[in-house]
């Protein structure tokens, strides 16, 4: 038997890891890629992934991996969503950072599901 998966707590988990993404995106962006705190910045926005997965998670302990999963897929596609409108406008958007795009938001759901395997 499936169980239903909770779309609020799902939602709840998704708004904090679109939030701290949000936050370590923009800084990354001041800060210039050439910098080390770009390391730093990468692993906030890994550790905002992976709470988000785990407030997901929380809320239905049945089924914390795919909840956890969910919140990150879904925080990390709308962040990089926003990245392409602004390498498109930017006029830097290429095939290599489309696939950088999909690496993040794999990368982001793992870490999430790791989140909802916390919880």
């Amino acid at each position: 038997m499936i169980a239903k998966l909770d779309r609020p707590a799902i939602g709840r988990g998704a708004v904090v890891a679109a939030i701290v993404g949000l936050i370590g995106g923009l800084l990354g962006r001041t800060v210039g890629s050439d910098s080390s705190l770009v390391y730093l910045l990468v692993i906030i926005i890994l550790g905002g992934m992976g709470t988000g997965g785990y407030l997901a998670g929380r809320a239905q302990r049945d089924t914390a991996l795919s909840a956890g999963g969910i919140a990150a897929l879904l925080a990390s596609g709308a962040l990089q969503v926003l990245n392409i409108i602004y390498a498109a406008i930017r006029g830097t958007l290429s095939f290599a950072s489309l696939v950088t795009v999909v690496f993040t938001v794999l990368v982001c759901g793992s870490v999430g599901v790791i989140g909802g395997y916390v919880a």
